[in-house]
């Protein structure tokens, strides 16, 4: 019958309706398996897609020159992050002080390969740890004779050679005690003149400030005990070099933080080997103490994907002793990230064993803390607080031992 109004009735609605549906769904299925194949075609790892370039390891074609000047940003090209987010980040610092007497040491060679050659199975070695049981007795004493009123103050390698005139000026009128240079930074950057060979040609590593050896000779002369503030694991040039000397995370592949940047390995033999040759290079320029900043696994990113050995506390406190085998003189402090606790489970430091390797240990006073705080922590974990040198930057700060990271214009 049709309808008053001329329209004709609309027939099989609800067949076409399901019709319809049936059809989207399918469509939407057909995608998932798309997306699902490719997936399993494409080469991913932990960051994602490869780039151009990068092997099946996961690192990407690169002499060490790629990454960013800025802190904190990875290099233009280098894969994704291998998480987001993090955990709170433990900060600290510290430094040192000796009393010297006499002028700059003898120059000491350097170390090398090892004499005997490399086992063909094995993957060569570039460096070879220093190992002298019978080492030379310093020049000059590594420590003040006293641990009181030690006042240090930390300045940049820039600052050191650029100020050596004011450094001199301090210590004779007794305003500091000793002075702590930062020779290596957290990027990898070094800023002493070294002929480790294979940082050569790596202008993004090997940045050496001008006047630098100068001014160590200078200051060694004028008595005032120098501290090397080494930043070692935290490292993020040399490790891209090659990323089989960096963390990896639980695929083989270099682990990363959130700002993109990758750490040296605590157990990768070649990358202790390195660190323990840029040790026996400032410990051959004169420097009395090396102070081990940046030290074991990082502390903040995605950690649960870090692939840990299984001792990441022996791990951390082996390399400290490696590092004191591969020095004649020069006494090696370390500096802890968390004072607050026993252990640090993120890093690998244990405040006891360390302790007790360490010639002394530096520790930043935690934010909303005390001094008194963070020396009765220590003593808590270590059995004493006799080594702990506390930094700061209260210039009126009454401590036994204090490093100052102040301008030096506050000093006075």
């Amino acid at each position: 019958m049709k309808d008053p109004y001329g329209y004709r009735p609309y027939r099989g609605s609800r067949v076409r309706r399901r019709g319809i549906i049936i059809n989207t769904l399918l469509g939407i299925a057909i995608a998932a398996a798309a997306v699902w194949v490719l997936c399993l075609l494409l080469p991913l790892d932990e960051g994602g897609l490869r780039f151009p370039g990068q092997g099946e390891g996961g690192s990407s074609v690169s002499d060490g020159t790629d990454t960013a000047d800025t802190e904190g940003t990875g290099p233009a090209g280098s894969p994704g992050q291998d998480a987001p987010g993090g955990t709170p980040e433990n900060g600290t610092g510290g430094a040192p002080g000796g009393e010297g007497t006499a002028g700059p040491e003898p120059a000491k060679p350097l170390a090398g390969p090892p004499a005997a050659a490399p086992d063909s199975t094995q993957a060569p070695v570039r460096f070879g740890l220093r190992k002298n049981p019978e080492k030379a007795e310093p020049l000059w004493g590594a420590l003040p004779k006293s641990p009181k009123d030690n006042r240090m103050v930390l300045v940049s390698a820039e600052d050191f050679a650029r100020e050596t005139d004011r450094l001199l000026a301090l210590f004779e009128s007794g305003a500091i005690t000793g002075v702590a240079v930062t020779v290596k930074d957290e990027r990898g950057v070094v800023y002493y003149p070294s002929a480790i060979p294979e940082i050569q040609d790596k202008p993004s590593i090997l940045q050496p400030a001008g006047g630098f050896t100068d001014a160590v000779s200078r200051l060694r002369s004028g008595g005032v005990p120098l501290t090397a503030v080494v930043y070692t694991h935290c490292d993020d040039r040399y490790s891209r070099i090659d990323e089989d000397l960096a963390v990896q995370n639980i695929n083989g592949v270099g682990w990363r933080d959130g700002a993109m940047r990758i750490y040296l390995d605590p157990a990768d033999e070649e990358a202790t080997a390195y660190l323990a040759a840029v040790a026996a290079e400032l410990d051959a320029l004169g420097f009395q103490e090396l102070l081990l900043r940046g030290l074991g696994y990082p502390s903040s990113g995605w950690l649960a994907r870090i692939a840990y050995p299984e001792d990441r506390f022996g791990t951390v406190t082996g390399f400290v002793g490696k590092v004191r085998e591969a020095v004649q003189t020069a006494r090696v402090s370390v500096w802890l990230d968390s004072p607050d606790y026993a252990v640090n489970s993120d890093t690998g430091q244990a405040v006891k064993e360390l302790y007790e390797t360490a010639s002394r240990v530096f520790a930043e006073v935690p934010d909303g803390s005390s001094a008194q705080a963070l020396q009765a922590g220590v003593a808590a974990a270590a059995g004493g607080s006799g080594k702990l040198v506390v930094c700061t930057s209260d210039t009126l700060a009454a401590l036994p031992a204090v490093l100052l990271d102040v301008p030096l214009g506050q000093l006075s």
